[in-house]
């Protein structure tokens, strides 16, 4: 467990805002309006998918993947989007 820990923090440190910080931030869109996470690939999410796929883009350092990962869509979706 405490390796576990020791790496999430230096995941988090290289990362910028982190995996984990960006999934609570992501979390917080997401109850505030009402949204699943699951329901991000669907149609008729197009907007606060792009919303927070640019804001991911411009404010962290996560990779294309590691966005596609923590917003549970397919990696071209988040290539797709101009940040």
């Amino acid at each position: 467990t405490g390796i576990k820990v020791r790496l999430s923090k230096q995941i988090d440190t290289y990362f910028g805002i982190g995996v984990k910080l960006a999934k609570e931030y992501i979390e917080k869109i997401l109850t505030a309006r009402g949204v699943k996470l699951d329901c991000l690939g669907l149609k008729g999410y197009e907007e606060i998918r792009k919303e927070i796929i640019v804001d991911l883009k411009k404010n962290s350092n996560l990779s294309i993947r590691q966005i596609a990962l923590v917003l549970k869509i397919n990696r071209g979706m988040v290539q797709r989007v101009k940040a």
